[in-house]
């Protein structure tokens, strides 16, 4: 893996990824590859997670297209200096921002949407000229290996190429290894890892990590939507999604009516005989079945709470909430709903700071008033008001999280700046020189300078 950095490290060198010509031609050879790729995709996807093929082009391919052909339409656009103004005491100069590449990006992705996860920055990265190193999970082994195949046939091996040594050494290798951005999504125990680590180095990071998002709902809104788009959201990849929403605090006065419209919703998208509907995954590992089984069996469970641990099964399972619980200090990662109330609306900030800095946030409102309170009240990474998890699918909205849930933000122009060193250029054309900034500091020049700066 050394000699795989330093041929990378050579790559970048050169000076061939600089150019548009190139970077355009790599992100039309990936776009011609993931369509030649898409049925194995979805297939893969259907073997490591039983995802259904809509769920899979949706929530995956859908929009690695939107942002391959965001890159694509405006990648000319996104390379060009950004001219600025320049101050009359600087003059006469021009000032222009560039966007360089930063060098060689190594980009770990994690298995619940292993696709989309690993392209999405992986796009960022060629758009903004930069080499990559690409660990996919090993946890989703069809996928991993799908995706090892699609950078292998896709790219030349010394300007992007799999990470294929054992996971446990990946720490090691960072630390050993001069990257110029490393680009992590998962778990806030690993990202705090990599922070670590790369301060060493003093070698910049994106980290998209999780926490425990909130959906809120108060009783202005139409109730029987909201529970059907946090049900839907919820119970989408059996909760394996990193801004799902986590737990729920609604409005005490209709607690039981959600409830009710949950349960409802819960029965109309998987049916009464939930095990064998397609439309209905599995937990990825094991020991992830038996975690989540931990929350459940210390749980008052209001629906559901059904496990099969050879099948990798939990069934759609709504609980009731207790902030001293296990449930509600970790986030949950699986298809278990909590149910909290409120009274007033200091309640709900007050339920929230238990788990800070989320990465989402949802608010189901017609209360303007409500809406802002929260808006100001809370630190979070992004969200939607009166709809969840969507604003991920709008590739135009920069993605990321704050603090615990995450540093830096991508997606299409926002994830080509986050990879590109913005470079400052003060660029003076004529031989022309003022003596008022040279010693000796006379009075005269001082006036002059006070003239101009205040």
């Amino acid at each position: 893996m050394k000699e795989k950095f330093e041929a990378l490290r050579k790559f970048f060198k050169t000076g061939n990824t600089f150019s548009y010509e190139f970077r355009i031609g790599q992100l039309n050879a990936l776009k011609d590859q993931i369509k030649l790729y898409e049925n194995d995709i979805i297939n893969a996807l259907k073997i490591d997670m039983h995802k259904p093929e809509y769920e899979a082009f949706i929530t995956e391919i859908a929009i690695i297209y939107q942002e391959l052909n965001d890159a694509i339409d405006n990648l000319d656009k996104w390379m060009k200096n950004d001219k600025t103004s320049t101050p009359i005491y600087l003059r006469p100069a021009t000032s222009y921002v560039e966007k360089r590449p930063k060098g060689v990006v190594f980009i770990i992705s994690p298995w619940n949407y292993p696709f989309l996860l690993t392209f999405s920055p992986l796009i960022s990265s060629i758009a903004a000229g930069n080499c990559s190193l690409i660990k996919p999970s090993k946890k989703a082994s069809y996928s991993h290996a799908l995706i090892c195949k699609i950078l292998e046939e896709t790219f030349e091996s010394d300007y992007i190429s799999p990470y294929l040594d054992n996971s446990d050494r990946v720490i090691e290798f960072i630390k050993a290894s001069d990257f110029d951005h490393i680009f992590f999504t998962g778990s806030e125990d690993v990202g705090r890892k990599i922070a670590t680590v790369s301060a060493g180095n003093l070698t910049p990071f994106t980290l998209e990590l999780g926490g425990k998002s909130p959906a809120l709902v108060d009783d202005t809104i139409d109730l029987d939507l909201a529970a059907k788009k946090i049900t839907w959201a919820k119970f989408l990849n059996l909760g394996q999604t990193c801004i799902a929403p986590d737990y729920i605090i609604v409005k005490e006065s209709i607690k039981d009516d959600f409830l009710d419209l949950v349960i409802k919703y819960i029965k109309e998208f998987y049916g009464n005989d939930i095990k064998t509907n397609d439309d209905y995954g599995r937990i990825i590992t094991k020991d992830r079945v038996s975690k989540l089984g931990s929350y459940i069996l210390e749980s008052n469970v209001l629906f559901g709470g059904e496990i099969d641990i050879e099948d990798l099964y939990i069934s759609p399972t709504i609980i009731e909430g207790d902030l001293k619980s296990k449930v509600m200090k970790e986030e949950i990662f699986g298809p278990i709903m909590p149910i909290l109330t409120y009274h007033d609306n200091v309640d709900i900030l007050d339920i929230i700071s238990l788990n800070p800095n989320p990465l989402s946030l949802y608010i189901f409102s017609e209360n303007t008033s409500f809406i802002n309170y929260i808006l100001s009240g809370v630190q979070f990474g992004g969200g939607c008001i009166n709809d969840t998890i969507s604003h991920i699918a709008n590739t135009k909205l920069p993605f990321g999280g704050v603090r615990q849930s995450g540093i830096g933000k991508y997606h299409s122009e926002y994830g080509f700046y986050e990879l590109s060193n913005l470079r400052p250029i003060l660029h003076t054309k004529k031989n022309i020189d003022i003596d008022i900034k040279y010693p000796p500091y006379t009075k005269t020049k001082s006036n002059i300078s006070k003239f101009f700066f205040k």
